[in-house]
């Protein structure tokens, strides 16, 4: 069966959306390595979203899909998952302090939008 990135993305966000950290985890890399989404990706070259590595797979940070990737990496190291806590530092090695006072702002973006969407189901 071939994978489907964007239907991942689009189960791992619903559940991330209700704070799952291993959903947000795995999120978070398919933003940072570019796939099931933006085609710029931070890494790449591994296809599981399990992990990251830091052995060559960087490439330049551009794009925006660095700022999905560091929000929801970040909720997965607020929950206190080790693997998002190790994630959003090998990501956080890669970006300028300028990408991450944006990325920040985006993680209170998103949480402003979770609270919203929360709101509006109950």
């Amino acid at each position: 069966m071939p994978q489907d990135y964007a239907e991942a993305v689009k189960w791992y966000r619903k559940a991330a959306e209700q704070g799952n950290a291993i959903a947000q985890n795995n999120l978070g890399v398919m933003f940072a390595r570019g796939v099931g989404g933006n085609p710029t990706g931070v890494f790449k070259g591994r296809t599981s979203p399990m992990y990251l590595l830091r052995d060559g797979n960087a490439t330049d940070v551009r794009g925006d899909s660095y700022l999905l990737a560091y929000a929801f990496l970040k909720m997965a190291s607020e929950n206190k998952l080790g693997q998002g806590v190790k994630n959003l530092s090998l990501l956080h090695g890669l970006l300028s302090p300028s990408q991450i006072a944006k990325a920040e702002q985006e993680v209170e973006s998103i949480r402003r939008l979770i609270g919203t969407k929360r709101k509006l189901e109950r």
